[in-house]
């Protein structure tokens, strides 16, 4: 009998050792979920400093802070004109009020219905390989659609 007492004894420290580990994963792994939530919020107070930095000082900033301070100026311009002819490919205006994107000749916004100030009205234009490098094409150079007739069809089709 002392043999299988010896057993009992055994498999039941077995049993606690694996708990103890279970514990201790379980405990690891929220440990490591604060940490790397903790670092979030770092990286997030350090985001909000360069943007403060950013708008307080981008014009008196010195060194390697106005090199940044300037190619973020630059990104911000880029991001605005790929945001322009975004809008103008989709034929839509952006509504100040909301954010919410309308069809270019809207008067007042479909989701928040703020009137829509429009910058300039100028119809969409678009350009035809056949136009000058950097010009619009007007009307007089766009090329006229071919028309085809029954005659011409049925000749294709013999």
């Amino acid at each position: 009998m002392a043999f299988l007492d010896n057993i009992d004894k055994k498999i039941m420290k077995f049993g606690q050792d694996a708990l103890q580990k279970t514990k201790d994963m379980s405990e690891s792994m929220r440990l490591s979920a604060s940490i790397r939530e903790e670092e979030h919020k770092q990286r997030d107070a350090f985001c909000k400093i360069g943007e403060l930095y950013y708008h307080n000082c981008k014009d008196q900033a010195e060194g390697e802070f106005r090199k940044h301070c300037e190619e973020i100026t630059e990104s911000i311009r880029r991001a605005g004109e790929y945001r322009d002819q975004l809008q103008a490919l989709k034929r839509v205006t952006i509504c100040s009020a909301c954010g919410a994107e309308n069809p270019v000749n809207a008067a007042f916004c479909n989701k928040c219905g703020a009137k829509i100030e429009h910058v300039a009205d100028v119809p969409w234009q678009e350009v035809t390989p056949e136009a000058e490098p950097g010009k619009e094409a007007g009307p007089e150079e766009k090329p006229e659609p071919e028309t085809v007739s029954e005659e011409d069809f049925e000749e294709e089709e013999d």
